[in-house]
């Protein structure tokens, strides 16, 4: 069964970068809306120059987030999380892109022929110590460390996050950050419900910048939000190639007053 990963994004992220690039930019760890997850307890390090060594390689590492969704439960489709279009989404004036997981991953093997990684987030009621075992950030990188890099707490469980991890840029970088091609990947646009009609023509020539890129967007009537396809919302002639993207997933509708309590 084909895996779908989620990206919440602001309308103008999404239309100036993210789509005329074909590329997601990888953030800083140190960059992250969450103190408690970059700022580590390394009490363990037994040199303090060891440990402010190991906190700047940790703080500089980069990593790019998406929301999974569970196809066989309605309420959890990663294009139907309400705290998320609310936090990433701005609030419903953004977009939320749809990735193949399985490509996704193959692009980030075949871009960064460095150390990389790539797991679900673990949710926990405290952040872990970090222990020193010896290994360098990029051994640890590599390694798929879950306490260093995919655990958060508690009360970020509504993102289901899945993340892609990649070592920090070498001084002498060109770029202060990496960038991943998603051209192999990028599977769907989902436009939110508040968004203006009068970006609808942009988004139909962006869009049909990618192979197999369907466009749909979120409305809300009598209390439910519903996804249409192109055809029902955009201009007439739509020359998007058609995929087989689980259409039937993009026919439910859900009510607001069903929210899943674990998200």
């Amino acid at each position: 069964m084909k895996e779908y990963l989620y990206h919440y994004t602001s309308l103008a992220t999404c239309i100036e970068y993210i789509l005329p690039n074909r590329e997601l930019k990888f953030n800083k760890i140190k960059e992250s809306n969450d103190p408690p997850e970059y700022i580590r307890n390394l009490s363990d390090f037994n040199f303090k120059k060891g440990s402010k060594e190991f906190r700047k390689g940790f703080q500089n590492t980069e990593f790019v987030s998406f929301c999974q969704g569970l196809k066989n439960d309605p309420e959890k489709f990663g294009f139907l999380n309400y705290p998320m279009w609310a936090h990433y989404g701005d609030g419903h004036k953004g977009v939320c892109l749809v990735f193949d997981k399985e490509k996704l991953v193959t692009e980030l093997i075949d871009q960064h022929d460095d150390c990389k990684s790539g797991d679900y987030i673990r949710y926990c009621p405290a952040m872990p110590n970090v222990k020193d075992t010896g290994e360098s950030i990029f051994e640890r990188i590599n390694n798929s460390d879950i306490d260093l890099f995919f655990t958060k707490t508690d009360g970020w469980s509504y993102e289901n996050e899945f993340r892609l991890i990649v070592p920090p840029r070498k001084k002498d970088a060109k770029k202060s950050n990496r960038f991943l091609n998603i051209e192999e990947s990028l599977k769907g646009i989902i436009i939110g419900y508040k968004v203006n009609v009068v970006y609808n023509d942009l988004f139909l020539t962006l869009g049909a910048a990618f192979q197999g890129v369907r466009l749909f967007k979120l409305s809300l009537s009598n209390g439910q939000f519903k996804v249409e396809e192109p055809n029902e919302f955009f201009s007439e002639g739509c020359n998007l190639d058609q995929i087989n993207f689980e259409p039937e997933v993009f026919n439910y509708s859900i009510s607001k007053s069903k929210k899943n309590p674990n998200l």
